[in-house]
């Protein structure tokens, strides 16, 4: 998803339903999928430490924030 959309334009989503049980590990395992994936830009090259940890905040909560002004 994050070759073809722009992260301005990403929004995190648990997709849980009912559970609280189901919101936490949603958002655990958003987590760690999008570090590890962020790490492995940084070692790669193919972005700073700094741009990942702007696409982190962009997709974890800064996209939501803008779009709907909260």
């Amino acid at each position: 998803m994050l070759e073809l959309a722009p992260f301005g334009k990403v929004l995190y989503s648990s997709d849980a339903f009912a559970l609280a049980e189901l919101y936490h590990l949603g958002a655990l395992l958003f987590r760690h999928g999008l570090a590890g994936l962020l790490a492995r830009g940084v070692e790669d090259g193919a972005w700073t430490a700094g741009d990942a940890e702007r696409v982190a905040g962009m997709i974890a909560s800064g996209n939501a924030r803008r779009v709907y002004g909260i």
